[in-house]
């Protein structure tokens, strides 16, 4: 999930912390989507 917040003039991710796919892999489709996004903003 992202949004841009005005105030602070920058896009906010929300993602998961990566130890959390050790414990529960099927969380490990959130952390791709996260990563994406970062790289669609980067790019």
């Amino acid at each position: 999930m992202t949004f841009y917040n005005p105030k602070l003039d920058a896009t906010i991710v929300c993602g998961l912390n990566p130890q959390q796919c050790h414990f529960d892999p099927t969380k490990l489709e959130g952390l791709v989507k996260a990563f994406k996004e970062v790289a669609d903003i980067i790019s």
